[in-house]
């Protein structure tokens, strides 16, 4: 029986010596090179803002706390996804309402008004396998009911939605750079990014040190988190989230 292995990750001389680079450099939390890469993923992506935190699951943390969401919420998810989509959520006591998929593996749109309830906030579309969910009619769901859109970005670097990539259209979206994943840094990371079109309400990224964990909060606007208005807030995978 042949093994397929979980990851194939990418190796040459030029990742080895920009692994190298960091080690040798002595700065191993929040140093330069975080930074260069916040910079050129935000670039990438088509957003202002991306920031590096620990892993997906840190970066929907602190999006759903900078959201203030709370006990009884519920969000729509498609039901096939990694759990990592919806225990951050769980923290706050807030519901994952699941919705089935299409052929595309993506959340299947045609289900999700029937679905929503006085409780429902928001829905969280996931990208798998670099095709991206059907955002056209999520996002005239949400416009229609008030509601806000996180992307799942995790399996879809560098995938589009028509003109634009995955992770600049929602109000947050979110990365991971797991080693079984699209991009992978050989590690658990995430990144989450923020499009140019509105500012993030927050802003946050969290990174583990050996003995520490230190977090950087820096707070631009909540009007628009406030309005839960679809039009394009965050992008997450590091906390690109």
């Amino acid at each position: 029986m042949k093994k397929i292995p979980l990851s194939r990750v990418f190796i040459n001389d030029e990742v080895r010596e920009a692994a190298l680079r960091a080690l040798n450099s002595g700065s191993y939390i929040l140093s330069k090179e975080c930074e260069a890469f916040e910079e050129e993923l935000a670039d990438y992506i088509g957003t202002k803002y991306a920031v590096l935190c620990s892993s997906w699951t840190a970066g929907g943390f602190l999006l759903h706390r900078a959201m203030g969401l709370k006990q009884g919420d519920e969000i729509l998810v498609p039901s096939h996804t990694a759990f990592p989509t919806i225990e951050p959520m769980l923290h706050f006591g807030a519901k994952p309402v699941f919705i089935d998929i299409d052929e595309t593996y993506c959340l299947d749109v045609d289900l999700l008004e029937a679905s929503i309830t006085p409780r429902t906030v928001g829905i969280l579309p996931v990208h798998l396998y670099g095709h991206p969910a059907n955002l056209d009619r999520v996002f005239e769901v949400a416009r229609k009911h008030a509601l806000w859109v996180i992307e799942d970005c995790a399996q879809a670097h560098g995938a589009r939605f028509k003109a634009k990539r995955v992770g600049s259209l929602g109000l947050a979206g979110v990365f991971s750079f797991f080693p079984s994943k699209n991009l992978t840094v050989m590690a658990a990371a995430s990144q989450r990014t923020t499009p140019p079109s509105q500012p993030i309400s927050a802003c946050c990224g969290i990174t583990a040190g050996s003995r520490n964990t230190f977090m950087r909060l820096s707070v631009i606007t909540t009007d628009s988190m406030k309005s839960r208005q679809p039009s394009g807030v965050w992008s997450c995978a590091m906390l690109t989230a």
